[in-house]
């Protein structure tokens, strides 16, 4: 091979070379939507079932409310999510994060596998840039209250 000559392969080294990168880019872009795609359609079949109301934990104490919704909020930090609003309320809360889809789906299981009379009556989810990898959700949710004839907060003996 002439000395002279060894430049004349180096466009087409580059040009393998950028079209390997952009392949890879756009195959990990591709997994990426995939997982997303998953993720919604797991998330999408979550609301589809009737929640019914839980039964695995006593109706709470309204004064138990606070206690309930800072355990959200710390298990919200826990995964990576930003607490943007927490409405606690007697039949409806509210509970808004921003963070990636799968910390959103993570915290729907999250709120499904507390053992509180809680769970997740609706959800909103809008995409804070053009590639969805930042969302804002919002959780709304129910909580079973007892009733004032349970006694809670009184002294008197049933």
């Amino acid at each position: 091979m002439n000395g002279s000559r060894w430049y004349a392969w180096l466009p087409a080294l580059v040009f393998f070379a950028a079209a390997a990168l952009l392949g890879l880019t756009a195959w990990e872009l591709r997994q990426a939507q995939f997982e997303e795609g998953r993720l919604r359609a797991r998330f999408e079949e979550l609301l589809r079932v009737p929640e019914t109301l839980p039964k695995r934990a006593a109706p709470l104490d309204p004064a138990q409310l606070p206690e309930v919704y800072r355990e959200l909020i710390d298990r919200a930090l826990e995964l990576g999510l930003e607490v943007r609003e927490v409405n606690p309320g007697i039949e409806d809360g509210l509970l808004i994060v921003e963070g990636g889809f799968q910390e959103a789906y993570a915290m729907l299981e999250v709120v499904r596998a507390m053992d509180r009379p809680l769970w997740v009556k609706g959800i909103e989810i809008n995409r804070l840039d053009d590639e969805g990898r930042r969302l804002s959700v919002t959780y709304t949710l129910g909580v079973r209250i007892a009733p004032p004839e349970d006694g809670f907060g009184s002294d008197a003996a049933p």
